[in-house]
């Protein structure tokens, strides 16, 4: 009997153990399984949208989240890289990074926020709309549902040339008679930009390339002047005239 009864604590013994020994590798089967889900693996040239799927609802029909302690679309998107996040609380999307090429200028379009004011055509800090500040060319992590953004030519001005700069986004004139405005007002600029490419924002200001190299206008051939003189004899004038607008005065002459 008591052999018996020693083969039978035995094999309780053998049939623990691989209870404890299947039970620790069904542990670790599901820690690997939980820390692999949550993991956030972005490519180079990518982004991750990080959606979090706990917290504090969104108020007054809002669609994006400026911090994690509220539920949805947050704002600042993962960078290239490993990263890892609790796949209860969050979600997230891989996407594209922003391109701007080369001749390019990004305008950016804040998709949340406060309305504008009446009148009012760029967007400040917390309101939805059209932001000042330009994307030039290069890559960039901008959340497309937070900012759409417009691509747009920036503007060349070639040698040669002077920009003549008009304000579309400005302060009311203070003398809108002039034809020149000062700094900031709405309207023709008395400072011109010089020759270069120019990422301006075209909600705020226009670039007119104004030619300001020399010209020359010859009078020969059919081009001679023909006059009579007081007493009826044709008078015949022939020349050259050689012109170009003052860099200094192109707003000047542009209006």
């Amino acid at each position: 009997m008591s052999d018996n009864g020693g083969s039978f604590g035995r094999a309780i013994d053998k049939v623990g153990g691989h209870f404890v020994l299947w039970g620790t590798v069904a542990f670790l089967i599901g820690v690997a399984i939980f820390v692999s889900s949550g993991l956030v693996v972005v490519e180079k040239g990518k982004m991750a949208i990080l959606i979090h799927k706990t917290g504090e609802p969104l108020m007054n029909a809002e669609i994006i989240a400026t911090n994690d302690t509220f539920k949805g679309i947050q704002l600042d998107p993962l960078p290239e890289g490993w990263h890892w996040k609790n796949p209860y609380s969050w979600d997230w999307e891989i996407v594209d990074q922003l391109e701007i090429r080369k001749g390019e200028v990004g305008v950016q379009v804040r998709n949340f926020g406060r309305p504008l004011e009446p009148g009012q055509v760029i967007a400040g800090d917390g309101q939805k709309g059209v932001l000042k500040e330009t994307l030039q060319p290069g890559s960039y992590r901008i959340n497309p549902f937070a900012n759409t953004v417009k691509k747009v030519p920036a503007i060349t001005v070639e040698a040669g040339f002077m920009g003549v700069v008009t304000l579309v986004s400005g302060r009311d004139p203070k003398n809108p008679n002039d034809f020149l405005m000062e700094p900031g007002e709405r309207g023709v600029q008395k400072a011109t930009v010089p020759p270069g490419t120019h990422y301006i924002n075209p909600y705020i200001e226009q670039i007119l390339p104004i030619d300001t190299r020399s010209h020359r206008f010859d009078m020969t051939g059919e081009k001679v002047i023909h006059f009579p003189s007081l007493d009826g004899f044709d008078i015949s004038m022939d020349g050259t005239i050689e012109w170009y607008i003052d860099p200094q005065r192109v707003a000047d002459v542009f209006v």
